[in-house]
């Protein structure tokens, strides 16, 4: 199945400047085996969203569709045929 991954501005330099990257998962893949297939050809870009746990990282949310996985499944979050992820680091100031 393909799923679509979207990336923020901030992450496209570990992705040659790719605005998306299509991953292909078996069926019924979640969240954490995308990302395991996203970081064998972009390894950086995992390790900014991903600490060396594999958890996600604290300030960076990661959406399928609409559902952002924090309030789902976390990393076990089932992935859809067709589904767009969303990656997107939090941003903070004052």
């Amino acid at each position: 199945m393909a799923v679509l991954v979207r990336i923020p501005g901030a992450l496209r330099q570990f992705t040659d400047n790719a605005r998306t990257l299509e991953v292909d998962l078996p069926e019924g893949s979640d969240v954490a085996a995308l990302l395991a297939t996203l970081g064998c050809d972009n390894p950086s870009l995992v390790r900014r969203i991903c600490d060396e746990r594999g958890n996600l990282r604290q300030h960076v949310n990661v959406f399928v569709g609409t559902v952002n996985v924090r309030d789902g499944n976390g990393l076990s979050t089932t992935v859809p045929d067709g589904a767009e992820v969303y990656v997107i680091p939090a941003v903070s100031g004052g």
